[in-house]
């Protein structure tokens, strides 16, 4: 049987919300690698963690090469730049 309801409130602990992000971070990043290996897609993640303490922000990504991270980010910029090229074209060639 699935799990109750999840209350969605800011956890109030600064340490338990600090555990429960890196926990959940964990299995955010597992799921995208399952999503990406099974399905044969390019996924790419980037988390912003919380300042916790006198600990900087961390930032991690997958996959965690960075180069490669910049690639899919790339890749899928230039994809979305395609698609709006050709609904421009597309509008262009109905208004002649």
């Amino acid at each position: 049987m699935g799990r109750g309801k999840l209350n969605m409130d800011l956890i109030r602990n600064e340490k338990s919300r600090y555990s429960n992000f890196r926990m959940r971070k964990k299995g955010l990043m597992k799921k995208t690698y399952e999503l990406a290996t099974l399905c044969g897609i390019d996924a790419c993640i980037i988390v912003f963690g919380p300042k916790f303490g006198c600990h900087p922000i961390e930032i991690e990504t997958w996959p965690q090469n960075p180069d490669e991270t910049e690639r899919r980010w790339k890749a899928k910029s230039i994809e979305r730049h395609m698609e709006i090229m050709q609904k421009l074209i597309t509008l262009l060639r109905m208004m002649l």
